[in-house]
């Protein structure tokens, strides 16, 4: 088999330590939802999420993702008692009949998509009435720094495997069409460098430009708040990641 990238898809053991935490918070945030329930994963990466659904006690784990190595491995590691499947699909276009699933989880997966209304329209084509979805993307401004906070010069995601990033306001209008949103929440941990660098620009920001108020508002923001649990979110709070959990219409 051949060794599955890491830079983008995390394997534990291999990832950098709080890569695997960010990642591993998102399933422990969605094992609430998985109960005695049908899942399907969508974009499950090396698998690892499929276990900690199972162990909190869904019925049926469904993983599915583009990459055939990926899921090689994924079927090597966690096929978890024979409650958990895996796929290979893509994610804009599920293989699944109608109404098949009580919950859909997708973490990091709709900036990766150039057809990102599709994919959310064949999840709730997917889901039972009254299923829930549980997403999650990264915040534009944190995704990466100094990229990400200059992110509108470049008119353009900073990490190259991103087609879009999207604000949290827009992403709540993306899904709106299909789902009632009932929990808004995020993941408020930032990287080292990305700390550094709101500190400096806290400091010595230019005055002109705004930058100086803008850094320093989200330096209040996230001080003594570096969490990788999922949390509440109120208006205009900041976040690393965004997580929203809809009910299907």
């Amino acid at each position: 088999m051949k060794a599955i990238d890491h830079n983008e898809r995390v394997v534990l053991g291999k990832s950098p330590r709080g890569v695997v935490d960010e990642h591993l918070q998102r399933y422990l945030f969605a094992q609430q939802f998985v109960v005695d329930k049908d899942v399907l994963d969508v974009a499950c990466g090396s698998g690892y999420g499929s276990a900690l659904m199972v162990s909190a006690g869904a019925k049926r784990v469904i993983e599915v993702d583009l990459s055939y190595d990926t899921l090689t491995y994924a079927r090597q590691e966690y096929l978890a008692g024979g409650r958990a499947r895996f796929v290979q699909m893509d994610a804009a276009r599920l293989g699944f009949r109608d109404s098949l699933f009580d919950v859909v989880v997708s973490f990091e997966t709709l900036e990766h998509l150039r057809t990102p209304r599709r994919f959310l329209r064949e999840i709730w084509r997917v889901l039972k009435p009254g299923g829930a979805l549980v997403i999650s993307t990264p915040n534009p401004v944190l995704s990466a720094f100094p990229s990400g906070i200059y992110r509108a010069l470049a008119k353009k995601p900073s990490n190259p495997f991103h087609y879009r990033e999207y604000s949290l306001r827009r992403l709540q209008q993306m899904l709106t069409a299909n789902f009632r949103v009932t929990y808004v929440g995020g993941q408020r941990f930032i990287s080292t460098t990305q700390w550094l660098g709101l500190t400096a620009l806290a400091i010595f920001g230019g005055k002109r430009t705004g930058i100086r108020a803008r850094a320093t508002k989200r330096y209040e923001q996230l001080r003594g708040a570096r969490s990788t649990s999922v949390t509440s979110l109120k208006q205009g709070e900041l976040a690393s990641f965004f997580v929203i959990v809809g009910v299907a219409r």
